[in-house]
């Protein structure tokens, strides 16, 4: 049951009754949400053991344009687990810095040498110029042609960062500073809750309600905090509340089979 347009005017912001001029969105029907039902099934972040099983590694080919012409690049890219955190921790805030890497002609074999000034580590230290090897927050980029011998794997270590996610529930009586709920909407001042929050409505059967949309209003102040209202189908009893409680870096150590060598063959194959 899709909201596929409405109307309403927005106007300024009443100091003595900040959330009467959050327009209503009415709603004569209450559907829930199976996906926040799997969404919360699930751990809100990893732990540090989990990441080395979890982190999915895929693999392609680039180009890039040099002086003497195009040149082939390997990627290695990491991507992290939609998770509750992907909520609170970004793709670009969620890989850190990469501390080591080294690319070996077998798994347990000699280690092929690299000039320490042909690796960029994506720390604003780089001092070469084209770099053989280097990071781009959630990749690994190289050029197998750079290097000294065939790689058949690289192994390395980079910074994750993990979320440390709070849960709070509270009835819509018991609502801390901030927290307003209105008939089916859900509004979060933003001039007292500071902090990014998640807040998942139940209903009195206690199911998650299916969210129809969001808006924010303006308190007056152009550049200052707002009111951002959800509006669900429903009515609210019970909100479940997370909160970023911090974070923290842990070290991820990769060991991954490069498969240029296959790729190569299996386009071979197909172009014949």
């Amino acid at each position: 049951m899709p909201v596929y347009s409405f109307k309403a005017a927005e106007r300024g912001y009443n100091s003595t009754a900040p959330y009467q001029e959050v327009f209503d969105i009415p709603t004569y029907a209450t559907a829930y949400d199976p996906a926040v039902d799997k969404l919360l099934s699930t751990k809100p972040e990893l732990s540090a053991g989990e990441i080395g099983s979890k982190i999915k590694i895929d693999q392609s080919s680039m180009t890039y344009t040099t002086p003497s012409g195009g040149q082939e690049k390997w990627r290695v890219s990491f991507e992290y687990p939609e998770l509750m955190s992907s909520f609170f921790i970004n793709n670009i805030s969620r890989y850190e810095d990469a501390k080591e890497v080294a690319f070996f002609e077998e798994q347990d074999g000699k280690q092929i040498s690299i000039p320490k000034d042909s690796i960029d580590y994506g720390i604003g230290e780089f001092n070469g110029t084209v770099p053989v090897v280097e990071f781009n927050r959630s990749s690994l980029n190289f050029v197998p042609k750079g290097l000294l011998a065939k790689a058949k794997y690289v192994k390395g270590v980079m910074q994750i960062n993990l979320a440390e996610i709070s849960k709070a529930s509270y009835r819509i009586d018991k609502l801390p500073p901030g927290i307003t709920v209105s008939g089916n909407k859900v509004m979060v001042d933003e001039a007292i809750i500071k902090d990014k929050i998640l807040i998942y409505p139940k209903n009195t059967s206690g199911r998650y309600l299916k969210k129809i949309t969001s808006a924010s209003f303006s308190r007056g102040d152009n550049f200052g905090p707002y009111i951002k209202a959800d509006y669900y189908y429903g009515k609210p009893f019970l909100l479940e509340c997370y909160l970023l409680k911090g974070n923290h870096l842990v070290d991820y150590h990769f060991n991954v089979k490069l498969t240029y060598d296959e790729q190569k063959k299996e386009e071979k194959t197909k172009s014949k």
